[in-house]
């Protein structure tokens, strides 16, 4: 992919799988990529690593888990510590988007895909995809 379009990554974090989508400036569609699943943070920052040598995104976005009433909780602390790890060991901008409700959307997008006979089983991390994906997409579109 030519270096003058830019490319972006998503993130929905969780303490066991983060959920990773891509886009481009060109598309302005994402599309799902990934769900690391770890057991350590070695293991965690060595997929993400991985991701940011093959994709080469110029920024990163991640969704930032807040309640329905605005109020902060535990994950949120550790969704804003994730950024900055993100930014110190890559050294890309970032930036955070509300991610309520995605999970629920995610469930229900991939319950229509089976429906309509595109999806047969749900994986294991499909959903953690599909919410970077959303969560990627409406940063897009903002």
């Amino acid at each position: 992919m030519p270096s003058s379009i830019n490319t972006y990554i998503g993130f929905d974090f969780g303490t066991k799988k983060v959920g990773v989508a891509k886009a481009n400036q060109l598309t302005q569609q994402a599309s799902p990529l990934d769900t690391i699943h770890y057991q350590s943070e070695q293991q965690l920052w060595q997929s993400i690593s991985n991701i940011i040598d093959e994709w080469k995104p110029n920024e990163l976005i991640l969704g930032i888990p807040v309640h329905m009433d605005e109020k902060i909780q535990p994950i949120t602390k550790l969704a804003l510590a994730f950024s900055e790890s993100l930014k110190t060991q890559f050294n890309l901008p970032i930036h955070h988007i509300d991610e309520r409700l995605t999970s629920i959307e995610a469930k229900g997008i991939i319950k229509q895909q089976r429906q309509a006979g595109k999806k047969k089983k749900t994986k294991k991390g499909d959903i953690d995809k599909v919410a970077a994906c959303l969560i990627l997409q409406q940063w897009l579109n903002e």
